[in-house]
């Protein structure tokens, strides 16, 4: 290092020497600080993630050789014209325990509710479900979960507007809420500050290539988390016959997809 900085002493402190060493070490700074704060902040706020699915049990619509009218399904020796199976989870990604959580899930008037289900995780999570003044909306109270619990609700609802089917938390305040979206605008403005640094890092001899891995190491947990929300999304396109999300019946029951001509 010693004799690196003896044969490039005259461009080290030039100027532009100055400025790019400067530079350099003002960007690991604001990185640094930046996964600092990142970790303590995560310790404090609540975090909860909301995961929703949705399975369409019908023809893809740009199949124009079928009639899509008379496609039907039965369930329990019930025919349903536009069978759906919608299921919503929350799970605590903090760090601390969420009380008093309250999620109130809309289906329009259109709709008609088959079955419901709700499932903690363990028993002892207490999920209580409350009427409101919509015959087809219900507020779920869930009284406590514990870092790295989860709940679910699952729906069999015959609704051909299946996509206004809303799911909205709320009753706890300071709270971050997670959702299953694609890449937020959030995400993308640090991954392109991140290349930006990887780039610039570059021009600095001899420990460049160090600051560089150094930039691809932070950056990793983003690049994953945008990695499995695009396949997340893929996975659940909604223009397909699909049941891999998977429906439980009793072992009496029965579900059959059927085109009837």
């Amino acid at each position: 290092m010693q004799g690196w900085i003896i044969e490039n002493k005259d461009w080290l402190f030039s100027g532009a020497g100055i400025f790019v060493v400067t530079t350099v070490f003002s960007i690991i700074s604001i990185i640094v600080t930046l996964v600092l704060k990142s970790r303590s902040d995560k310790k404090a706020i609540k975090k909860l993630q909301v995961l929703e699915d949705l399975v369409k049990f019908e023809l893809p619509n740009a199949d124009e050789q079928f009639d899509s009218k008379a496609f039907s399904v039965s369930y329990k020796n019930e025919s349903y014209r536009h069978l759906c199976h919608y299921s919503v989870s929350l799970k605590n990604t903090g760090s601390v325990a969420i009380e008093k959580q309250n999620l109130l899930l809309s289906i329009p008037e259109t709709g008609k509710i088959i079955e419901r289900n709700t499932k903690g995780c363990h028993s002892s999570i207490e999920i209580k479900e409350q009427p409101t003044s919509l015959e087809n909306d219900k507020l779920y109270v869930i009284d406590r979960l514990e870092a790295d619990e989860e709940i679910s609700i699952t729906l069999l609802v015959d609704l051909e507007d299946s996509h206004l089917i809303e799911c909205t938390p709320r009753g706890v305040d300071g709270i971050e809420y997670v959702y299953n979206k694609p890449t937020s605008s959030n995400d993308m403005e640090v991954l392109i500050f991140l290349l930006a640094v990887f780039i610039m890092v570059d021009m600095v001899p001899f420990v460049g290539s160090g600051l560089q891995a150094l930039v691809v190491v932070v950056s990793s947990p983003r690049l994953i988390k945008i990695a499995l929300s695009l396949l997340n999304n893929q996975k659940n396109r909604d223009n397909v016959v699909n049941i891999s999300g998977g429906i439980k019946m009793a072992e009496d029951s029965n579900i059959s997809i059927e085109q009837q001509r």
